[in-house]
């Protein structure tokens, strides 16, 4: 027999070359040059993998609960009582100024101006009192609320800014603001009150109201224009302040 007959046995073991065998399949020389390296994968609860990424520990949220809400003091039932009050002084003032035009002259004119008289300084000192308490519980609120809003006058202001000469230009308004700054974080979306125009028109009143009584003597009918038109004052300030009280009030019980 010739050799062509029987061909070589093909090579097997270490002599055995894959790209003979298959050939289409093989890769090409050099293309697995080192062979590739699989991390061993961590025993369970031992961590997050690192080919993934950081995971929250097994059995442990990743959200934290939310902060609970700041412990406030009750200030509706003030907010109520210092808003009816403060109705009360502009309409007695009202009621004084109207009569003072013919009380000179009219005995029930002059009674009446009396009792409104009498009247306006019982709810002005009563509104002071009630306005003081809902406002210290209102600042001590915002503190609690926002504790990083500044505060420019120190409590003891609350009280003493309507009454002390000078401060009573200013300083209220700037006691109000500051409460209503650290408050307006939890109000509803849109509610702004006329901090400016309810202070204006209260500086325009007493300012109206200190020079019509320096004229009751000298011209007691220009007085009694200028009282009118200071009572008119007072009344929009009372409307304005009662929405400021009310806002701060809903903003801090919510």
């Amino acid at each position: 027999m010739s050799d062509q007959q029987f061909p070589p046995p093909r090579a097997t073991g270490a002599n055995r070359r894959p790209d003979q065998d298959v050939s289409f399949f093989a890769p090409s020389g050099g293309e697995f040059s080192q062979a590739p390296s699989f991390s061993k994968p961590a025993a369970f609860g031992a961590g997050p993998d690192p080919r993934f990424g950081a995971a929250a520990p097994l059995g442990r949220s990743s959200f934290a609960p939310p902060a609970p809400r700041p412990v406030t003091e009750p200030v509706l039932g003030l907010a109520q009582a210092a808003t009816v009050l403060t109705f009360v002084v502009a309409g007695a003032d009202l009621l004084t100024s109207l009569t003072s035009f013919g009380a000179e002259t009219n005995l029930a004119a002059a009674l009446a101006t009396l009792a409104g008289v009498g009247v306006y300084v019982g709810a002005a000192v009563a509104n002071w009192i009630v306005v003081g308490i809902w406002l210290t519980r209102a600042r001590a609120n915002a503190q609690r609320l926002e504790p990083r809003a500044p505060h420019r006058r120190a409590a003891a202001w609350i009280w003493l800014g309507w009454i002390v000469p000078i401060a009573w230009f200013f300083v209220p308004h700037q006691v109000v603001t500051d409460v209503w700054n650290a408050s307006r974080g939890r109000a509803a979306h849109g509610e702004n009150p006329k901090l400016g125009l309810w202070w204006g028109l209260w500086i325009g009143g007493l300012v109206l109201g200190s020079w019509s009584y320096r004229l009751s003597e000298a011209d007691p009918g220009l007085a009694a224009v200028i009282g009118l038109l200071s009572s008119l004052l007072w009344v929009g300030a009372a409307v304005l302040f009662a929405g400021v009280v009310k806002t701060v009030s809903a903003a801090q019980s919510r």
